[in-house]
């Protein structure tokens, strides 16, 4: 018989096609199996299919969502940064950016990569495998699914990176 393990609950909105946003709860494992620490978000939606349980919050029912249905999900407030991103992302480049996805939603922020040395562009960003990407915004961190995106405006030049704007740490 498979052993129960007990999952971090964190409290997030998903918006899917034709529909209002939805708060709940989405489970995260205790302890992810590609880095030290709990499961994140960004790892929860990458997998191409399934369906991902979701406790909606005005009710309390259990929804299985399907994973290429999901345009966004938003972090909680209250949700701490190790569960969005793994602990080893490092931003080496920020850009400022409007999101337009398909269904009409407009979402402005930051998108925060990690990029290898040799690139610098938002496009080789988007263009990696990872179907999700997150983007911090000011009402929070959306985690948007790539293929809701109808396209992405650039506002600025990309700026250098992070470590070399702070100082060179």
């Amino acid at each position: 018989m498979p052993e129960y393990v007990d999952k971090l609950r964190v409290t997030v909105r998903v918006s899917r096609p034709g529909e209002p946003a939805v708060e709940g709860r989405l489970s995260l494992f205790p302890h992810s199996a590609h880095h030290v620490g709990p499961e994140t978000l960004l790892e929860l939606l990458d997998p191409p299919a399934g369906f991902l349980p979701f406790e909606r919050s005005s009710d309390d029912a259990v929804l299985l969502l399907s994973r290429p249905d999901i345009q966004w999900v938003m972090a909680g407030p209250e949700v701490d940064s190790e569960l969005i991103r793994p602990p080893t992302y490092r931003f080496t480049r920020e850009e400022r950016v409007r999101v337009s996805l398909r269904e009409g939603d407009v979402l402005d922020g930051l998108i925060q990569m990690e990029l290898p040395e040799n690139i610098n562009r938002v496009s080789d960003y988007l263009n990696g495998p990872e179907r999700f990407f997150p983007l911090a915004t000011r009402q929070g961190t959306f985690m948007v699914h790539k293929a809701a995106v109808r396209e992405v405006c650039l506002f600025d030049a990309s700026p250098l990176p992070l470590e070399d704007a702070v100082g060179g740490r």
